[in-house]
């Protein structure tokens, strides 16, 4: 007698399924943590429209069942005792450009309360040319790197970041009036947070290419300074795999709020902004747009 063939919806060499979790006492737990496709208006319709949005939350979460698919580096989050590698030299490098010094940071002498309560996104935030001693405190309080002592090897941030790795670099296009109180005229510039220091990338014709990037180009003209948070997934990624990218936004919006606060208590403009096209300002920014990423800008300026 031939034996009737046995049929399975398991893919070929896929990995076996963990353990069925226990249920939990305040509620029902499904059995299952299937990453699903999603689709606009109707879940359930496979003909809708895709919504890579749902699908992107749905393919970061971490769960039990993801233990016994997952391989390569992210594999150390489930040892115990494991630490992270020493964050030395997380940034991109621009030897080769020009370096611009920054002056000190100087401290906000305002309560934490007062700049909290007084933080407002500004439209425009003001043309008025910022000064190189206010960009510098604006950049260290927002993502730079202090040495802890003891391990000059290890910087700390002014943000959280999963497992310390800081997958951002910030690029700054300063408009026409340049930065009052320093050499530093129109441009596009790379934050060094380690050297503290500007690096020039292109003159004032970088400037008019993140103008013309946007689709609101007034409010960019409004401002003096473009912020440009850029992130180099793989530095997440490589442990932590595709959570590595829900991690990276969430630190954007933190190193956000830093720039929101510290313009507050310096006195200066700030609007978070989005009405941009990526690929154009990654271009100008010389960024693949796929290893290295736009996440998030940032106009700032004088009221």
């Amino acid at each position: 007698m031939t034996a009737e063939p046995v049929t399975t919806d398991r893919t070929e060499g896929a990995a076996e399924p963990g353990p069925e979790p226990e249920p939990l006492a305040n509620g029902p737990l499904f059995a299952s943590y299937p990453v699903r496709a999603h689709h606009r208006f109707d879940p359930v319709d496979p003909e809708g429209e895709p919504d890579v949005g749902a699908d992107f939350h749905e393919a970061t979460k971490l769960h039990p069942a993801l233990s016994a698919y997952v391989t390569g580096p992210a594999e150390q989050l489930w040892t115990p005792g494991y630490e992270s590698v020493p964050n030395e030299g997380l940034a991109t490098r621009r030897w080769y450009t020009r370096a611009h010094p920054l002056p000190v940071p100087e401290p906000v002498d305002r309560t934490l309360s007062e700049v909290v309560a007084q933080r407002v996104s500004t439209s425009p935030p003001g043309a008025e040319g910022l000064t190189a001693a206010e960009l510098s405190s604006v950049l260290f309080l927002a993502y730079g790197a202090t040495p802890v002592p003891g391990d000059p090897r290890v910087h700390r941030r002014p943000v959280p970041s999963g497992g310390a790795l800081y997958p951002l670099d910030l690029y700054v296009a300063v408009g026409p009036e340049g930065l009052g109180d320093s050499e530093i005229g129109s441009g596009l510039f790379h934050y060094d947070p380690f050297r503290h220091c500007l690096e020039e990338l292109r003159d004032g014709r970088g400037w008019d290419q993140v103008v013309t990037a946007s689709i609101a180009q007034s409010t960019v003209r409004g401002s003096s300074v473009v912020l440009c948070m850029v992130a180099c997934f793989a530095r997440q990624t490589g442990k932590y795999g595709e959570r590595g990218y829900r991690f990276t936004y969430l630190e954007a919006g933190h190193v956000g709020q830093n720039v929101g606060l510290a313009c507050t208590g310096l006195g200066l403009g700030c609007l978070p902004f989005a009405s941009i096209y990526d690929a154009a300002v990654e271009q100008a920014l010389g960024v693949d747009g796929l290893h290295e990423s736009l996440v998030h800008t940032v106009l700032l300026g004088r009221r």
